[in-house]
């Protein structure tokens, strides 16, 4: 299998080479937004969104990982399923780090397929609580770098609260949950907190804010 690049303490000298989004329609019932983007360095990348959503479907591309769901939006709630298709960086196992160093005797591609699914009912005053999680089955493979073993397929299953507040010019949700992952001979019981915050006026130029924070336990090998 092809290696990846191991410069990986090139400086970074453009980010985001191009980019270009807002949804634009395309007919009366569907829209479409794109966007590029890059990192110019010894180990540069290039990144390419691009989706297409007409009335409950929406099809997505997130560079190397396809995405079709479905939705059904009512005035209390949503409920949406979907599959997931991603290609060999998901989870950035391409590019490890181990007590605060690269480490790309480690690196492994990392791929996954599987299904979506989640609703949320919407409460008063901009609050929402709901449900969300994915099965999936990961594939490994290694890199010309990789020195260990190539684990097995493996399935995962996630489930999460969510609970949240949105407004228009900002949004708050918490997800606590847990993770299975179905190796063998052990399953694996991997729980997490995940809090993400947002702050973006609607101004003609205005500041815009992001918070992300986490803990999980048993996450590493």
């Amino acid at each position: 299998m092809t290696g990846a690049s191991t410069h990986l303490f090139a400086p970074v000298v453009a980010v985001a080479v191009l980019v270009f989004g807002a949804p634009i329609q395309i007919s009366h019932a569907a829209d479409y937004a794109l966007m590029a983007g890059g990192q110019v360095d010894a180990g540069g990348h290039v990144v390419l969104n691009f989706a297409v959503r007409q009335e409950a479907w929406q099809f997505s591309l997130y560079t190397d990982t396809l995405d079709a769901r479905w939705t059904s939006s009512k005035e209390r709630g949503k409920v949406w399923i979907g599959t997931r298709f991603a290609g060999g960086a998901s989870g950035l196992m391409i590019s490890p780090w181990t007590e605060g160093r690269p480490a790309p005797e480690r690196a492994l591609v990392s791929g996954y397929a599987g299904l979506e699914y989640g609703a949320q009912r919407y409460l008063s005053r901009g609050f929402y609580a709901g449900v969300e999680g994915h099965s999936r089955l990961y594939g490994f493979g290694a890199l010309d770098t990789t020195t260990v073993a190539i684990p097995e397929a493996q399935p995962v299953l996630n489930g999460d609260l969510v609970l949240g507040w949105y407004r228009p010019f900002a949004s708050v949700k918490v997800r606590p949950g847990l993770d299975l992952a179905l190796a063998s001979p052990t399953t694996l019981f991997q729980p997490h907190v995940i809090l993400e915050a947002q702050i973006a006026p609607d101004w003609t130029v205005a500041p815009r804010a992001e918070l992300r924070g986490g803990w999980a336990d048993g996450q590493d090998d």
